[in-house]
């Protein structure tokens, strides 16, 4: 699991591949990114909600200067 901060939205747990969290964490730890993810939005019949995030991709949003 890994944990994304979302503006605005606070944390989101996040599955990934066991054998790529660290490689990830590395490379995009305390920077801004990108990440596409399945979301999985299971309902109760009583009205409850719950979310579940499946990462798909993540990617650097690095500024380019001009």
């Amino acid at each position: 699991m890994i944990e994304i901060e979302v503006e605005g939205d606070g944390v989101m747990v996040i599955r990934a591949p066991k054998e790529d969290v660290t490689a990830l964490v590395a490379t995009y730890a305390e920077r801004q990114v990108t990440a596409e993810v399945h979301v999985l939005t299971a309902r109760s019949p009583g009205g409850r909600e719950h979310r579940s995030y499946a990462l798909l991709n993540l990617s650097l949003n690095e500024a380019v200067d001009e």
